[in-house]
């Protein structure tokens, strides 16, 4: 969207825009600026039940920062009001990344007594950060743990950076007729190529799949006889036709246990540990599980696929050419409809850009 008007109007038009079906987007949580404007919006076209709010930790800090300049006790040098402004930064940015709910609001309160003598800054911090409703959208204690990572806006900062030096060139131009025209003629031509090359497996491994290739590194470091003590189960759940294995943790001498599900088919789905949580996306213990049982990984549809047999090893890799070839085939079928997914929405979002182009 493009808007010299930051009011709530154009981002309710927008929106209603990125609902249309031909779209694909059914999103599960905005990360925004502070921007009331922009939550007003958001509010009035999604169900705030399915759509969740975050403010960026970055803007948020930055905001604080703003407003901490009128932070001075009176008879101290300037480097000493400096020092105390840095002090309740730091306290701020250790509430701010709290996880537990009644530990956040415990230094909340504590925050507010401490520092209760800084009237002005103590008067804007409760005013307009500590109601019930503001803390849901800047803690990362009242966030679902599967999203509680994504913090910050920074991705699309610097998409918007990489839009200005790469494809712009940081000319002062600031004509939207020529912004529109590089979207339509230079950046549509690049994603097009990007999703090329992503059908056709082209390129460097992705960090997702790096990621998950060291998780799958620390399991097999396990030697098999501590792998065996490390793993018990099945333990049957009645009614359902799913199992239960307890993994312990890699850590020496920690007595923590976490546990796993795995499905009638030998599809191991989910674990408790906090990085399963944390990523939906398959743990050390899981694959640690996979080479114990010589069970399948599952993977979640939001992600690209890596495919594993029973025995352990990819199915790309797999010693039965029919299998191998039918692996590959099955996988390039869903990157590539992942890909004409995004392809189809910017097909549909050309028409109106070249529309706009023309005007």
């Amino acid at each position: 969207m493009i808007t010299n008007d930051r009011s709530t109007g154009p981002i309710v038009e927008w929106l209603q825009h990125l609902r249309n079906p031909g779209l694909l987007v059914d999103p599960k949580q905005f990360t925004i600026d502070c921007c009331q404007s922009e939550v007003n919006a958001i509010t009035r076209i999604f169900n705030p039940n399915r759509t969740k709010i975050q403010f960026c930790v970055f803007h948020v800090t930055q905001a604080w920062n703003k407003h901490l300049a009128s932070v001075s006790v009176p008879g101290n040098t300037p480097g000493e009001n400096r020092s105390l402004r840095g002090e309740m930064m730091r306290y701020l940015q250790k509430i701010v990344y709290e996880e537990d709910k009644d530990q956040f609001l415990q230094m909340v309160t504590a925050f507010q007594l401490v520092y209760a003598d800084q009237s002005k800054f103590m008067d804007y911090f409760t005013r307009n950060w500590c109601t019930e409703d503001k803390m849901k959208v800047w803690s990362r204690s009242f966030k679902d743990r599967q999203y509680s990572h994504m913090l910050t806006n920074n991705y699309i900062e610097s998409w918007h950076n990489q839009l200005k030096t790469v494809f712009l060139g940081r000319v002062r131009n600031k004509r939207l007729d020529k912004l529109v025209f590089v979207l339509v003629n230079d950046v549509e031509y690049y994603l097009n190529q990007e999703f090329e090359r992503v059908v056709q497996g082209n390129g460097a491994m992705s960090p997702f799949f790096k990621q998950q290739r060291l998780r799958e590194l620390e399991a097999e470091e396990v030697d098999e006889e501590v792998r065996s003590d490390m793993i018990t189960g099945p333990i049957t759940l009645e009614y359902s036709g799913k199992c239960r294995y307890m993994v312990c943790s890699f850590v020496k001498g920690a007595s923590v246990g976490y546990s796993i599900e795995v499905t009638e088919d030998n599809l191991i789905m989910s674990c408790t540990c906090y990085d399963f949580e944390k990523r939906r996306q398959p743990c050390k213990h899981m694959y640690l599980l996979k080479l114990h049982a010589n069970f399948s990984l599952h993977f979640p549809s939001s992600t690209t696929p890596i495919l594993h047999n029973a025995t352990g090893q990819d199915i790309s890799h797999n010693n039965s050419s029919e299998t191998n070839t039918n692996s590959v085939v099955n996988r390039k079928k869903e990157i590539a409809k992942h890909c004409m997914d995004i392809s189809s929405t910017l097909k549909y979002a050309n028409s109106d850009l070249l529309r706009r182009s023309t005007l």
